[in-house]
């Protein structure tokens, strides 16, 4: 199942366009003014920016040298990230008044893909700190390394 991840976070992304596309489509036919508000275009483009990061994200991990031992991490991160912020905006949705529906759709929207997208970033930053504090015995034995001079040092 970790493996699937890369796959998971490509097509978590193109849903997320998905679902923005459809929404923009039914406020055109319905005839709402919404799509003139600062705040859904604002919502709307960061949705695409998050979007967009996590399609990257998932390139880039099948791409990186990121064992799929790491991935598990990093999926909780990316969930944790999503349901954390959009918990978090959906109370402000409850005691801020939203206006309409659309408004409260484009808002968790936005929420899910800003909150999936920060998680993500944060797991794949993660991973970073734990692949440099790998033992120094794997570190100095790598011919690559700098640190590859025959001698045995901690500094």
């Amino acid at each position: 199942m970790h493996e699937k991840l890369p796959w998971l976070l490509r097509w978590f992304g193109v849903l997320l366009l998905a679902v923005q596309a459809g929404e923009v489509l039914t406020h055109r036919v319905l005839g709402a003014n919404v799509l003139v508000n600062g705040a859904f275009a604002m919502g709307a483009a960061s949705t695409v920016i998050a979007a967009t990061g996590i399609i990257y994200g998932g390139y880039w991990l099948e791409q990186a040298q990121v064992s799929s031992r790491r991935y598990p991490r990093i999926a909780w991160w990316w969930i944790g990230g999503l349901v954390t912020f959009t918990l978090l905006n959906v109370g402000f949705m409850a005691v801020m008044p939203t206006g309409s529906w659309g408004i409260v759709v484009g808002w968790t929207r936005w929420a899910v893909a800003f909150g999936a997208g920060v998680g993500l970033l944060l797991g794949i930053l993660g991973v970073g700190p734990s692949i440099r504090q790998s033992p120094p015995r794997e570190r100095w034995s790598d011919p690559n390394s700098s640190r590859s001079n025959g001698r045995c040092s901690t500094t």
